[in-house]
């Protein structure tokens, strides 16, 4: 729910990768499936504590990416009315994630940032707990995000400042964008794009939507097996 890289190859093709910062606590997810929503294919890994999830791509080609956090760090005030993964779900209820963003009921819910990604947009939705604001970004320009919550300004810059170095390889490709996922940073483990905070807050998994005209398919690795799925939409 912590990192979050957008980067576009032309007008039909772009790899969309997060990284999941969570508790060491937190229940193993489930690799990524498809289940059915609004009778759409939906893929996403599930976590089974709540039952949503942070990251999910359908068969439209819209994927729907989660953060904790809005504009800063904020205190935590269950119970909440729903978990933020169930809530990203919601997004294939929807003609559209602009519909979506403009009509979902986000009382009651934890503050959050929410991007979705599909072939005509790129929204980011973010909710405070108090405004709902709606940004849209441009679709052919790369982009990084990592969770208000657990970096500041300082470390954000940094992810921003790697990131760009990244954009600068020739011949980019999934593999070396997953790589600057895992690996990329100054040795701090920390603030890391891969953290661990004293045992009791790490990158549990990174996932990764590649989409083309040919392929549609979702790459998730779980860094504590290393065990790698892939799961192709069709």
């Amino acid at each position: 729910m912590c990192t979050l890289t957008y980067i576009p190859f032309n007008k039909n093709s772009s790899i969309i990768t997060s990284n999941r910062d969570e508790s060491f606590l937190r229940e193993k997810a489930l690799p990524p499936s498809v289940y059915m929503i609004n009778n759409t294919k939906v893929v996403f890994p599930k976590d089974p504590s709540g039952g949503g999830t942070w990251i999910a791509t359908s068969e439209k080609k819209v994927t729907a990416c989660l953060l904790n956090g809005a504009f800063k760090p904020h205190i935590p005030s269950p119970p909440y009315k729903k978990s933020r993964g169930l809530l990203l779900l919601e997004v294939f209820q929807f003609d559209s994630p602009l519909i979506f963003c403009n009509n979902v009921n986000l009382k009651g819910i934890e503050p959050f940032t929410l991007v979705i990604i599909s072939k005509n947009s790129a929204l980011e939705l973010k909710w405070t707990g108090e405004k709902k604001y709606i940004k849209s970004h441009d679709l052919s320009i790369p982009h990084l995000w990592a969770s208000e919550q657990l970096y500041n300004e300082q470390n954000i810059l940094k992810r921003k400042k790697w990131f760009a170095q990244l954009l600068q390889t020739k011949k980019l490709d999934q593999k070396i964008i997953l790589n600057f996922h895992e690996n990329a940073g100054e040795g701090d483990a920390e603030n890391d794009l891969k953290i661990n905070r004293a045992n009791t807050l790490s990158t549990l998994s990174i996932t990764s939507v590649k989409i083309n005209s040919v392929k549609h398919e979702m790459y998730y690795k779980d860094l504590f097996t290393s065990e790698e799925f892939i799961y192709k939409i069709r």
